[in-house]
């Protein structure tokens, strides 16, 4: 028998939630005032609310590249094409929510966090 029809007939025969990884769980200490963590798992609820749903929990940063379409410029000062810029989300109930434009929290990424009061906070996140 051919090896192509082989394979085929072997990745028929899998069931597709054998393909999926089972959950994880990634747990953080995050001190007082900034923390610097690197996610490593794909939450199973992205939100940023559901992530970070500590209340001391002031703020979250991400960097997010540009994603600039732009493929040939003619000066380079002329426009911040390639520039990165942050994303941020701040928790219902604060006054800087307004300015939130982080949505989801993805995996194999870091975050600069902002903890309130004097305690450490812990937390987990479970997913892939």
């Amino acid at each position: 028998m051919h090896a192509g029809a082989i394979l085929s007939a072997v990745v028929s025969l899998v069931s597709p939630s054998a393909l999926h990884s089972a959950p994880v769980s990634d747990s953080y200490t995050l001190q007082p005032g900034w923390s610097a963590v690197f996610i490593e798992v794909e939450p199973t609820d992205p939100s940023p609310a559901a992530v970070f749903s500590n209340p001391a929990i002031k703020q979250v940063w991400t960097q997010s590249d540009s994603g600039s379409p732009v493929q040939f410029i003619s000066d380079p000062a002329e426009v911040e094409w390639n520039a990165s810029t942050g994303r941020r989300y701040v928790p219902a109930g604060r006054p800087e929510a307004v300015v939130t434009d982080l949505f989801a929290i993805l995996g194999n990424r870091a975050y600069l966090v902002e903890v309130d009061g004097a305690a450490p906070v812990n937390m987990t996140i479970t997913g892939e």
